[in-house]
């Protein structure tokens, strides 16, 4: 066995359906060149929509390298090619499904919307400091869970794919000119969701007094970034920043304080996505956390002796659906 290219993949036979001989293009059966030969017919490879030359310069590739020894079979539908990668240690399987070629010839989707639920639990410490030394009084610290909502726009790329030579179709110019069995997923995503979450520090009085924070929106500019590990199985790592808007509150029983902060911090998560095969919607389920930045109220209207120091951390599980469009 050899290593391939810079992330070390080596193929193997894993269907064992079509034996391997000295010419990749005897392996090929007649059904699978004429389907291939196609110009009606284009191919979904993972996520993107390719032609049938395309499919067959990836599968003979495979094929003509015996220590790689890949294997092809053909359903009278789809191809699926088999190879083991030993990186990730286990076999993998890359579908080719046929599909309609776009009117504009065959490239991957490169726009999308989409909408998501949102399940966020925020963290609020409360510091309490004396306005004239800045010497800590009174520290709190408390949670609350809230539901949402909110809608996503975004785009996918290869930009750090081909700054990396990470494996993905296509490789013609990549070392050793062989196919990976794993394609990368890599996509631009902002998203605006919205929810009235309050997390309070009350106190035991009649009537109520309280300090907290009241939440009003989050907008968030992301980075996600992984690989299809399986037809249309996508895993994803998240780094970005988001901004949320936030009303800080004081009511010790006179006069009252509220004034509206907008908190910045970095994000940061996971994610599991899953695309039917040929289909324009993928499904996802991800985890963000994020730490805001420290607020702080000076001599507030209801506590004019003090200043108050708010900090946030969130984490949020989101699901939601994307509708990729666009060439």
């Amino acid at each position: 066995m050899k290593k391939i290219g810079p992330a070390s993949i080596v193929l193997a036979t894993a269907l064992g359906s079509v034996a391997l001989t000295s010419s990749a293009q005897a392996q090929l059966s007649a059904q699978m060149v004429k389907a291939l030969d196609d110009p009606n017919i284009c191919w979904q490879f993972q996520s993107e929509i390719i032609s049938g030359a395309a499919a067959r310069d990836i599968i003979l590739r495979t094929l003509a390298d015996r220590e790689l020894a890949g294997s092809a079979a053909y359903d009278g539908g789809d191809i699926r090619l088999s190879y083991y990668a030993v990186v990730y240690g286990r076999r993998v399987t890359g579908q080719f499904y046929k599909s309609r070629c776009p009117a504009t010839g065959p490239s991957p989707s490169r726009y999308f919307v989409g909408a998501e639920g949102v399940a966020n639990y925020n963290s609020l410490g409360i510091l309490e400091k004396d306005a004239d030394t800045g010497a800590p009084k009174n520290g709190f610290g408390e949670s609350s869970r809230a539901g949402g909502g909110g809608v996503i726009v975004g785009f996918n790329t290869d930009i750090l794919s081909r700054a990396f030579l990470l494996p993905n179709y296509p490789l013609p110019q990549r070392p050793g000119g062989t196919v990976a069995p794993f394609t990368t997923v890599e996509r631009v995503v902002f998203s605006a969701d919205f929810f009235d979450q309050k997390t309070n520090h009350v106190f035991p009085a009649n009537p109520q007094t309280f300090i907290g924070a009241t939440s009003r929106y989050m907008v968030s500019g992301e980075m996600q970034f992984g690989i299809n590990v399986a037809p249309g199985v996508q895993i994803y790592g998240i780094g970005g920043v988001t901004i949320l808007n936030q009303d800080l509150n004081i009511n010790l029983g006179g006069l009252g304080t509220s004034e509206n902060k907008t908190l910045v911090g970095p994000t940061y998560g996971a994610g599991l996505g899953y695309q039917i095969p040929g289909s324009a919607v993928t499904s996802f389920v991800q985890w963000e956390q994020t730490p805001f930045a420290t607020k702080t109220l000076t001599r507030p209207a209801a506590s004019p002796g003090f200043t108050y120091d708010f900090t946030n951390t969130s984490n949020r599980i989101k699901a939601g659906i994307l509708v990729n469009f666009g060439q």
